[in-house]
């Protein structure tokens, strides 16, 4: 865990996300206490045509929400021919 919080001290990727091409879905979960929606927010943001969905759940969102999740997930690939 040391190693994994230094590194994201350390690293900025950010700027390589206008680059990403490929179809981006973005998913957190509201009440995610260890990735912050906030920063998700951001992420898809940055990534051009990325979708960003929320799911009312936790960290485990795909065990709390999993229809929601699955719906977030099959419905963009739909979309996108996937």
């Amino acid at each position: 865990m040391v190693g994994q919080a230094r590194l994201i001290r350390s690293g900025d990727t950010t700027g390589d996300l206008a680059a990403v091409k490929a179809p981006t879905l973005v998913i957190n979960a509201t009440g995610d206490l260890l990735v912050d929606p906030a920063n998700s927010r951001v992420l898809a943001a940055g990534i051009p045509n990325a979708e960003y969905v929320e799911i009312d759940a936790g960290h485990v969102l795909m065990a709390e929400q999993p229809q929601a999740w699955e719906d977030a997930v099959t419905g963009f690939l739909a979309e996108h021919g996937l």
